[in-house]
């Protein structure tokens, strides 16, 4: 058993530094390129910054983005989760803080992804194995600026949102509600189009799993005890 707990945090201390380094590095960068809309979530990052350091919300309409012509395109990206990461990384460079606001929520849903793989019966060396493949997955795209807030908080409430309806179709785990209704919200405060996307694949999952659920089964068998009964003053369910 001793052995086997060692192993454990051998493995998630392996899956922190290597996802860490392997992210981590791009923080100390002086310079970076970039396509797409990166220049517009620099500017997002920008606003937040600014009306942080004046002890204020930022507002939906960005006054000084692009060169101080605006925008108002906040609506699609809500910005309560790059809310909480700019401050985190307000004491950073510009460039520094960009690559730290990506990096923080890897580091965080590598973790994550490790413990729910251990959860479902995977060996230490199988859930460090699948952590650190999802987390390459995104070094492509992080070595050229293309990762997006989104795309990282979407793929790492997937994980979490399959793990904890897996839960639910058990047993009803209130735990396991907690668990889904914060990968959601992680979503739905970095992204309105994720959100939907995210919101699609959850109601086949919850299909898929309703279908497996013993709960479901539980609640036939309780309806059927109680429809032979009928002449019985009370029918008791348990779920």
């Amino acid at each position: 058993m001793l052995i086997k707990e060692k192993e454990n945090i051998l493995y998630l201390s392996a899956t922190v530094i290597l996802t860490g380094v392997l992210f981590g590095i791009n923080i100390s960068a002086q310079s970076m390129t970039w396509s797409q809309d990166v220049w517009f979530h620099l500017s997002r990052i920008h606003e937040i910054n600014v009306a942080l350091s004046h002890g204020q919300l930022p507002s939906m309409v960005n006054f000084n983005s692009f060169s101080s012509v605006g925008q108002a395109v906040n609506a699609m990206y809500p910005n309560g989760t790059l809310i909480l990461l700019v401050w985190m990384t307000q004491w950073l460079s510009p460039i520094s803080q960009y690559f730290a606001i990506m990096v923080i929520p890897i580091l965080v849903g590598s973790v994550c992804t490790y413990v729910v793989a251990k959860r479902i019966g995977a060996s230490s060396f199988q859930a460090f194995a699948f952590s650190m493949m999802i987390s390459s997955l995104m070094r492509p795209q992080f070595n050229n600026v293309q990762t997006s807030l989104s795309m990282i908080f979407t793929t790492y409430a997937i994980i979490l949102s399959f793990y904890a309806l897996i839960l639910m179709s058990k047993s009803f785990n209130i735990s396991a509600i907690l668990l889904l209704s914060i990968a959601v919200s992680l979503v739905v405060n970095t992204h309105i189009l994720s959100t939907i996307l995210l919101v699609l694949y959850l109601i086949v999952l919850t299909l898929y799993f309703w279908h497996q659920s013993v709960i479901k089964v539980d609640m036939l068998k309780t309806n059927w005890n109680c429809s032979t009964n009928f002449n019985n003053t009370k029918c008791v369910f348990t779920v």
